[in-house]
């Protein structure tokens, strides 16, 4: 009997300050994210992702928005990342740092020719 008293007590804790629960550090969202459709796992990744940025990658992210070809690789004893737009004809390459280290600008692909093989 003492057991399931303490069983409920301890629930009624957890359901009545869920804010006490989650520390309010950087990344941590305290507001509850509210997406509805079929793809609502993708949405929220996508709106919690904006949360880890910060410097050069969040100015970017902030002015073209989310990045669907994005390539991280390691060499020489660092890291690097590198966001490509396609259809704008950009390409990001930043550090470990999210420090901006070079831009660059094509002629943005057609969608069906650089999907075609050959």
């Amino acid at each position: 009997m003492i057991k399931k008293t303490l069983f409920i007590i301890g629930i009624a804790i957890l359901l009545l300050s869920p804010a006490k629960l989650f520390a309010s550090e950087p990344g941590h969202r305290t507001a509850p994210v509210r997406v509805t459709g079929k793809r609502l796992r993708k949405q929220v990744r996508r709106l919690l992702y904006e949360e880890y940025l910060y410097g050069d990658k969040l100015r970017v992210y902030s002015k073209h928005g989310y990045c669907r070809h994005r390539l991280r690789f390691s060499g020489y004893g660092e890291k690097r990342e590198r966001w490509i737009y396609y259809d704008l004809g950009l390409e990001y390459v930043f550090d470990q740092d999210n420090n901006l280290v070079d831009e660059r600008r094509f002629y943005p692909e057609h969608k069906r020719a650089r999907m075609t093989t050959y």
